[in-house]
Parts: C-alpha cells; sequence; structure tokens
C-alpha cells in the first residue's frame, strides 16, 4: 500500500486528536455557585448584660469589612471563604444547607486601610437559620448585628459628654458642648477644642490616669482608644507615662489623625507605646491640636473610650 505525504500527515493529526478526546473525562462538572450578600455590619445595644445599660454613644462602630467561613454538614473541615470589603457579594462553593455560617468583624487598625484586622472586643457573628444555597441564588443581609465580647472588661476610662453628666473627664481646654444634637456624634454633647491662628498647638488631656490593668495577664496588653472625631486640624494622640514606677514621665506619640469634615470612628491600638514603657500599669492618654497651617480651626471628640480585656 502506497500512502501519500498527505495521507501520512492526516494520519498522525488524527492520532492526535484521538489522545487529546480521550484524555477528557465527560463526567467532570463545574459546582454552579450560590451567593452570599452582607451590606453592612454594626454594633447593637444588648437587651441585658454589662453593657446592657450603657448610651448609643457607647455603641458607634466603623466596620469595614469581614472574614467569612461556612460549614456544610458531612465536610471535614469548615469551608474558608475569605476576607471582604463591606458591602460584599461572594460565592459559595457549595449548594444544600449549611450547617452555619461564621462572620468576623473586621476594623481598619489606627484607621490605616492597610491593616485591617479582626477586632478583639467584637463577637464573632453566627448565621444558622435558613441557610440554604441554591444554584445562582444569593442570601442577603442587610445590616448584621455585632456585639461587644463577653470577655470585655468595663472601660478603663469614657467619655460620652450628655449633659446629664456631672462633669467630664478632660480638662478646662476642652470646652464640653451641651444640649445640641446638630453639633454631636450621638446625643446631645460633644467635646469642642479651638485653635486660634497664632497657636502652633494646642494640648488637652484626660484629667486621671488609667489604673488597674495587670501586665502580668496577656490579654490585658490588647489595649484601645475608641473615639469619634471631626474637625478641620491634624489631631495627635500621644501616651504620658514612665518606663518604671516612680521613675520621670514622658510623652511619646501614638498616631495623628487626619482632619475630617464629618464624624468619623477611629480604633487606636495603644499596646505598642505601652510596651515602650514596658507596660506601666498607669499611664494617660494626652492630645494635641496641630496648627501648621497658622490658621484658625477646630476639633471636636466624642464617645471616648478605653477598652481592654482580661482573658488570656
Amino acid at each position: 500500500m502506497i500512502f501519500c505525504k498527505n495521507s501520512y500527515r492526516n494520519l498522525i493529526l488524527g492520532l492526535i486528536a484521538m489522545l487529546v478526546f480521550a484524555s477528557c473525562k465527560n463526567t467532570d462538572e463545574v459546582a454552579v455557585p450560590s451567593f452570599l450578600h452582607v451590606n453592612a455590619i454594626s454594633v447593637a445595644k444588648p437587651a441585658d448584660g454589662p453593657f446592657a445599660s450603657e448610651s448609643d454613644g457607647f455603641f458607634t462602630s466603623d466596620i469595614n469589612a469581614a472574614y467569612v467561613v461556612a460549614y456544610y454538614p458531612g465536610h471535614s473541615a469548615v469551608d474558608t471563604i475569605g476576607g471582604f470589603q463591606l458591602p460584599f457579594t461572594v460565592p459559595i462553593r457549595y449548594t444544600g444547607q449549611a450547617e452555619y455560617i461564621e462572620i468576623y468583624p473586621m476594623i481598619k487598625i489606627s484607621g490605616t486601610s492597610g491593616m485591617r484586622g479582626f477586632y478583639p472586643f467584637y463577637s464573632m457573628i453566627v448565621l444558622r437559620d435558613s441557610l440554604m444555597f441554591n444554584e445562582l441564588d444569593t442570601l442577603k443581609f442587610d445590616t448584621l448585628k455585632a456585639y461587644y465580647a463577653a470577655t470585655m472588661d468595663a472601660p478603663l476610662k469614657k467619655e460620652f459628654f450628655e449633659p446629664t453628666q456631672g462633669g467630664i473627664i478632660f480638662d478646662s481646654v476642652v470646652n464640653w458642648v451641651r444640649h445640641d444634637a446638630s453639633a454631636a456624634c450621638t446625643g446631645f454633647g460633644c467635646g469642642n477644642v479651638h485653635i486660634n491662628a497664632d497657636q502652633n498647638h494646642v494640648d488637652f488631656k484626660m484629667t486621671e490616669k488609667c489604673t488597674g490593668l495587670d501586665p502580668n495577664i496577656v490579654g490585658s496588653k490588647t489595649v484601645y482608644l475608641e473615639l469619634d472625631y471631626r474637625g478641620n486640624k491634624r489631631l495627635s494622640v500621644e501616651m504620658t507615662s514612665a518606663r518604671e514606677r516612680g521613675g520621670n514621665e514622658t510623652t511619646e506619640e501614638i498616631m495623628t489623625i487626619n482632619p475630617s469634615d464629618t464624624w468619623k470612628k477611629i480604633y487606636i491600638t495603644l499596646g505598642r507605646t505601652w510596651k515602650w514603657f514596658n507596660f506601666n500599669p498607669e499611664f494617660r492618654i494626652v492630645f494635641s491640636v496641630l496648627n501648621a497651617e497658622g490658621t484658625e480651626g477646630d476639633i471636636w471628640i466624642d464617645n471616648v473610650k478605653i477598652i481592654s480585656t482580661s482573658a488570656s
């Protein structure tokens, strides 16, 4: 039998095509995902417990991301969905009834976008009911509720500037604005510090030191300052303490907050600066309004609290 060159070429190409198709498994299926949508997460006031009597200002929040995991019956481990900026719509790889989904609130640590992380004082959100995922369906949640964790101790310091208070925890540099809901972040009061054009900076501080933390308990070293702020000047946040009890006190800057025309919530970690002071159980938080521009300006603060936990 005689074959021409074209016949040999066609034979080779045919064999290659047979091998390619033979390697494909027709039984392979691509899973069609369902979706989970979360629009927002806010911190709610509990019906009972140690924080049930707190004012609304206690529960201001800025949860801008979340970490999601899911568990399905019969699976040996949780299915890690991942961390996502709010609002998010994410694909769920499995269909059917999910046993539960855990959502961990995340914040900008010290207001830094590149330092999102879990906030140790917010409990995870567990979704258990009606978690049926059908192909291409979206399970939607408008606003999920988070709560302060039970392991959080009572605040070391707190200030909500409400008119019903007997006084405030800041020195006289801070003007106590009362009975003015339009000026406040929440409620009817806030604090205001004014700076004149000829002033380089204006300092103010908490009148009492923070005490009561036991640095020998690992969990107590997780310390945060929460506050709401607005203003047209930069605000330096600082810590004053001594590296040993009875020693000379010095002041170290923690961070500088940039101006904002609207109220913003910020979570400031104090642990690194406190470590510089060898975790001295006595320290004070001080502030400085900065005026490099040489212009008149104002800073407003509200809902200030310093929190920690004794949990190990």
